[in-house]
């Protein structure tokens, strides 16, 4: 461990390097204006593990981030065998039922992670993943209907010519909550965007006139 007195940069020399945040992550951080909770799950049967060590290790860096911001960051790691009720009353509360994982809740919003979700390749990606996280917990998912009456690419077919489920994941990943409709003569109020994968049939006259009113009258999308 290097320390310098009155010296206000951190040099991460670890090898995880858990001990800094990315510029990105701290500046995100200061746009929060809502209470952060983090919940660590364990079902208890272990000692501690690597990615318990990591994990924590990085909370202590985020909370030291959000030290004087407009946001706080809590957290707490809980043992399924310890602490059964605790995790009975989360799990009823933000309806979930994995006894292992982190749980991330800001606001109103939450969304449970895996351990599995905090690794690429073997390394620890901590970091990048609560920010991914939190950028889409603290932005509504945009709502995209993803056309399928035409012969289009069938978001839900892992095919590899003809599926298009790793479009769909990205989409996901992009913060998009991904409905599926079968024509076009309507669309829902909550359409955001329209996706037309390789149509194969053409489109009936009156579903041009309703994809021509979502664009120019509801301000919409199409792909």
């Amino acid at each position: 461990q290097l320390t310098l007195t009155h010296c206000h940069l951190r040099f991460d020399f670890s090898k995880k390097r858990n001990h800094t945040l990315h510029t990105e992550t701290k500046a995100f951080l200061k746009t929060l204006s809502q209470p952060v909770k983090i919940f660590l799950l364990s079902d208890g049967h272990e000692e501690e593990t690597n990615f318990e060590s990591y994990f924590k290790d990085l909370m202590r860096t985020f909370q030291e981030a959000c030290i004087g911001l407009n946001t706080s960051l809590s957290f707490r790691s809980l043992h399924s065998l310890k602490m059964p009720q605790e995790i009975l009353w989360l799990k009823e509360k933000y309806g979930f039922s994995e006894t292992e994982g982190v749980l991330v809740v800001l606001g109103e919003r939450n969304k449970f992670l895996t351990k599995e979700e905090f690794f690429h390749e073997e390394h620890f990606v901590g970091e990048s993943t609560l920010l991914t996280t939190l950028t889409q917990l603290s932005n509504p998912p945009k709502i995209l209907y993803w056309c399928t009456g035409h012969g289009e690419l069938d978001g839900k077919n892992v095919h590899l010519e003809r599926g298009g489920s790793s479009v769909c994941q990205l989409l996901q990943q992009l913060n998009f909550e991904v409905k599926y409709i079968d024509d076009c003569l309507t669309l829902p109020e909550d359409a955001n965007t329209l996706f037309i994968c390789g149509p194969q049939l053409p489109f009936l006259p009156q579903e041009c006139d309703v994809i021509k009113e979502f664009l120019l009258k509801r301000n919409g999308h199409l792909f």
